[in-house]
């Protein structure tokens, strides 16, 4: 790659349709546009293997390449849309794009031509709905613990969860980084070992290790719902695309 920088944007053709540097590489996943800029002034994105430092600036996504840190290369034409998968993830599958111990990932069971990234985590050993995008900004504030996005899931215990627990549980319990929110609670009334947990957070393994701490194991966890969609209709292992009114509720939920 060379080393030049471009400062003014080139002459381009009144017809051509062009798009900030930014929003382009957002798009594609890698950031909501704030990070990209960050990322622009850093000197860590080339177009046309020319490395760009000016904000504002714009590319023809149909012409221009562009290379993120030397490596992650957007070919033009290489996207023609945002997609939104919604996906039942199955027990024993790892929620990343590779993996070094070669375990089976989501995008191993999601097969697109879009480059898609899942929005958060769910561990190996949790099932549920899980959301995979393109779509950079969506996917940054669907993560952001501002936006306090809700989370339920449906916990087996190995033994009934107490009543004084389940307020503990509910005020909030205190992890290595931190105390967790407060949540809500509801156990089922046919099986004590078992029970709904609505999170407005999400911190790593934040359910089992908040059950951990008062001494329960986890037989499975089941994520039902994120963000108020659900995996109803599809069974384990599934995915589909989103509808269009499915996406614009969750841009309302994230905006």
């Amino acid at each position: 790659m060379e080393r030049n920088t471009i400062h003014p944007t080139p002459p381009r053709d009144e017809n051509d349709a062009l798009m900030r540097l930014n929003q382009y590489v957002a798009r594609h996943g890698f950031g909501a546009r704030r990070a990209i800029d960050t990322m622009i002034s850093a000197g860590r994105i080339a177009v046309n293997d020319i490395i760009i430092t000016q904000l504002g600036y714009k590319i023809d996504p149909t012409k221009d390449s562009v290379t993120i840190d030397g490596t992650n290369r957007i070919e033009p034409q290489s996207i023609t849309k945002l997609v939104y998968i919604l996906f039942n993830k199955p027990r024993g599958v790892v929620t990343t794009a590779k993996d070094e111990l070669g375990r089976k990932t989501v995008l191993d069971c999601v097969k697109v031509s879009e480059r898609i990234v899942p929005v958060g985590r769910l561990d190996r050993d949790t099932t549920g709905v899980l959301l995979l995008t393109n779509d950079g900004d969506l996917h940054n504030k669907l993560i952001h613990p501002s936006q306090e996005v809700t989370k339920e899931y449906v916990v087996l215990l190995n033994r009934d969860l107490t009543p004084q627990d389940r307020t503990t549980l509910e005020q909030g319990i205190l992890l290595e980084e931190g105390m967790t929110r407060p949540c809500e609670i509801t156990p089922d009334p046919n099986n004590p070992m078992r029970a709904t947990i609505i999170l407005h957070e999400g911190k790593k393994r934040q359910i089992r290790r908040m059950l951990e701490s008062l001494e329960y194991s986890v037989r499975t966890l089941d994520r039902v719902s994120f963000a108020g969609l659900t995996y109803t209709g599809l069974t384990e292992g599934k995915w589909r695309h989103l509808t269009s009114q499915e996406v614009v509720e969750l841009k309302k939920k994230s905006s």
